[in-house]
């Protein structure tokens, strides 16, 4: 390839000039914080979304137990997107919470099929489990939202940028 004259090795295609600047391509700064908050949109989504998920298969439990073989499909989906999602941003509540969901569901099959329950046989502890399940999630949500406030304080604390609020902070 010929360089055309006057061009120095800064100057890229396309007239970008990267010199003492930083190139698109270089790793982050390592005074870059390496915990990402779980305020930050995704992470705080799948907290809600999840936390959703259950209590509408709590609902959908009471109403015709046999809608557990979908919401436990859209329960484990949903744990299993937080858990990736807090376990990145470091919040052993949200990872606890989205384990929870996919272990709940996987074990409730267990039991229904090792025991053979029909439809009506699983009504009431599927429901025993919806009643005792629902609470739980909604502690852990909340510690997860205090473990991302205190990482917030802290990050803040260190001279960090605030997080972009969600659409719940924003309103």
């Amino acid at each position: 390839m010929q360089e055309r004259p006057g061009a120095s090795d800064t100057t890229k295609r396309g007239g970008q000039r990267y010199g003492n600047d930083r190139s698109p391509f270089a790793p982050p700064q390592s005074g870059h914080d390496p915990v990402v908050s779980l305020d930050d949109s995704l992470p705080a989504r799948w907290l809600w979304i999840h936390t959703l998920a259950v209590m509408a298969g709590a609902v959908g439990c009471f109403a015709e137990v046999e809608t557990v073989t979908v919401t436990g499909v859209i329960i484990s989906l949903t744990g299993i997107f937080l858990t990736r999602a807090a376990r990145r941003c470091g919040n052993p509540p949200g990872v606890l919470l989205g384990l929870s969901g996919p272990g709940v569901s996987v074990a409730s099959l267990i039991v229904i099929n090792l025991l053979e329950w029909s439809p009506q046989e699983a009504d009431v502890p599927m429901k025993i489990v919806a009643a005792v399940y629902t609470p739980g999630v909604l502690f852990l949500q909340r510690q997860a939202e205090r473990v991302a406030e205190q990482r917030e304080r802290e990050r803040l604390s260190a001279g960090g940028q605030p997080a972009a609020p969600t659409t719940d902070q924003a309103s």
